[in-house]
């Protein structure tokens, strides 16, 4: 079953409890899909997820908040990011850097492996710190 769907169902059970709450945050991620293509494949909905994320948590640091439950809404369905210290573990057991023209170049490797379940930024700062 894919986030869409498995969001779809999460706003029907609430509906049926009266979860106005969750009813009203499922419909607001839903319309977010909505806006990219009728149907989104997972890679596409964490993407956008990760982006409503972001705006989230800078919306609730200015408000002083901590999480909010739009956030833990969102955050349900994003994988847990992966550690700078497996990044890192990675990089060293997989990344010949002698046969790399430039340090830069694992960047590109890694961000391929990792794919959406870690932070490019995250994994820039751990290859600069090699």
């Amino acid at each position: 079953m894919t986030i869409q769907d498995q969001l779809k169902q999460q706003m029907k059970g609430a509906m049926k409890s009266g979860d106005t709450e969750l009813r009203d945050n499922a419909r607001v991620l839903l319309s977010e899909f909505v806006r990219v293509d009728k149907e989104v494949d997972d890679d596409q909905a964490r993407e956008i997820l990760k982006s409503l994320s972001k705006h989230e948590k800078e919306n609730l640091k200015r408000t002083g908040e901590e999480k909010g439950p739009y956030l833990e809404l969102i955050c349900s369905f994003l994988p847990e990011e992966i550690s700078p210290e497996v990044i890192k573990r990675w990089i060293e057991e997989n990344v010949d850097f002698s046969k790399l023209g430039n340090k830069m170049a694992a960047i590109g490797i890694a961000s391929k492996h990792f794919g959406s379940d870690a932070d490019g930024n995250v994994i820039k700062e751990v290859v600069l710190g090699m």
